[in-house]
């Protein structure tokens, strides 16, 4: 081998154990990774104060919308909140199943960026996944095949109105809960990176 060819070697080989020597600081660094999950939480924050806002008005909507259909079938009134009822039970069943997909993609994101300090974190989420599991179960043999009555003194119009502002309001309010959820997991991971930091710096 020419000495040309071994010298190029050898700076290819140092320059490889550079970037690794860097990128494993990099990943090792919980002060880095401090910054990134506070950025994180503040996006959440914003979210989870969007959806609140959201979900309130959302309700609002429903509430008055339904309330206008019983004032002009007070006859309905029953059959209407049972209707009502039955389709928030079904449409909650749809979004605890989204939810878990989210989750799941939440922990990934927890695991790829912070490898080395989100076990807790982890740990809490794949707790809180078994029990919505555990309760989504008897729920989804009871209503897989139910269908929600109907009132039938209400025109189908104002019905689908009905439907449309319940599904708004379950969507904001699914994922209101989603960001609290995970609000909850970013400050707890903060404060494992802020002692795994102060441990680096008494070393």
């Amino acid at each position: 081998m020419s000495s040309s060819s071994s010298s190029s070697s050898l700076l290819y080989i140092n320059v490889l154990l550079l970037v690794l020597i860097h990128s494993s600081i990099q990943q090792e660094n919980p002060k880095d990774a401090t910054t990134n999950a506070r950025n994180r939480l503040h996006k959440v924050q914003g979210l989870i104060e969007e959806y609140q806002q959201n979900f309130t008005t959302s309700e609002n909507n429903l509430n008055q919308s339904i309330n206008r259909l019983i004032d002009k079938h007070p006859s309905e009134e029953k059959k209407l909140t049972q209707y009502k009822v039955c389709e928030t039970r079904l449409l909650t069943i749809e979004f605890i199943v989204r939810s878990l997909r989210d989750v799941k993609i939440f922990e990934r994101l927890i695991r790829r960026n912070y490898p080395k300090h989100s076990e807790k974190v982890i740990q809490k989420l794949n707790k809180l996944m078994v029990k919505a599991v555990n309760d989504l179960n008897p729920s989804v043999s009871k209503e897989k095949i139910k269908i929600c009555d109907e009132p039938e003194n209400i025109d189908l119009h104002d019905l689908t109105i009905v439907d449309k502002l319940l599904l708004k309001y379950l969507n904001d309010k699914n994922y209101f809960q989603l960001n609290k959820l995970k609000e909850m997991c970013l400050v707890e991971l903060i404060e494992v990176l802020k002692n795994s930091a102060k441990k680096r710096s008494v070393k």
